[in-house]
C-alpha cells in the first residue's frame, strides 16, 4: 500500500524531473553557443556553431546574472499563481 502511494507520487512528478533536465541541457548548449569557441552540434561535421562572441570569464558574469533574474522571476510568478 505504501509503495503504491509512493509510486503514484513519483510518477506524478517524474515529468517535472525530465522537464528540468531538458531545460538545463538546452540552456547549457545555448549559453555555450554564445561563447567564442561555440558548440559542435553536428559533431562529425567540421565547424562550430556560435551565435555570440562572448569571452569566458569576462562576459559570462552578466549573462549568468540575467539568467538568474529570469529564473527567479519565473519561480516567483509560478508561486504567486499557486
Amino acid at each position: 500500500m505504501i509503495f503504491t502511494l509512493f509510486a503514484d507520487y513519483m510518477i506524478a512528478y517524474l515529468g517535472y524531473y525530465f522537464i528540468g533536465l531538458s531545460v538545463g541541457y538546452l540552456s547549457h548548449l545555448l549559453v555555450d553557443m554564445l561563447t567564442v569557441s561555440g558548440v559542435p552540434l553536428m559533431y562529425p561535421r567540421e565547424g562550430m556553431v556560435r551565435i555570440g562572441n562572448l569571452k569566458t570569464g569576462e562576459d559570462d558574469k552578466w549573462v549568468c546574472k540575467i539568467f538568474v533574474v529570469i529564473t527567479l522571476a519565473l519561480v516567483i510568478l509560478r508561486l504567486s499563481l499557486v
